[in-house]
C-alpha cells in the first residue's frame, strides 16, 4: 500500500483518502452490505471527533463539525437555556447584594 492510500477492511477497495473511505463505508451499497452480513456498525467507521454531542450528526472534519455548530438547533437551544440559568443565578445574585447594601444602610444610618 503506497502513502495516502485507504484500505477499506469490509470490502478490500482502495481509496485515496480517509474522507473518501469514510463515505464509501457510509454510501456504498456493495460495502454496506457487506458491513451488515458481518454485523458491523457502520458507524464504527466515522471519527467520533467529528460527530455532534447534541444531534449526532456526522461532519467529515473538524472544522465541518465548528461550522455545523453555529446552526444545530438542538446546540442553540443547549446554549440559550445555559444563558437563562446563568441570567437567572446573577438575577439572584444581584438580589442579595441589593438586600446587603440595604442592610448595611440600615446599620450605618
Amino acid at each position: 500500500m503506497s502513502e495516502g492510500n485507504f484500505i477499506c477492511k469490509f470490502c478490500h477497495k482502495t481509496l485515496l483518502s480517509e474522507r473518501n473511505l469514510i463515505r464509501h463505508q457510509n454510501q456504498t451499497k456493495k460495502c454496506l452490505k457487506i458491513q451488515k452480513d458481518v454485523g458491523k456498525n457502520i458507524s464504527l467507521s466515522i471519527p467520533s471527533t467529528f460527530l455532534c454531542k447534541y444531534c449526532s450528526k456526522n461532519c467529515s472534519s473538524e472544522n465541518r463539525l465548528v461550522q455545523h455548530l453555529f446552526s444545530c438547533k438542538i446546540h442553540l437551544r443547549f446554549q440559550l437555556s445555559e444563558k437563562e440559568k446563568d441570567n437567572q443565578k446573577l438575577k439572584e445574585e444581584n438580589q442579595k447584594l441589593r438586600e446587603e447594601v440595604v442592610r448595611f444602610t440600615e446599620r450605618s444610618g
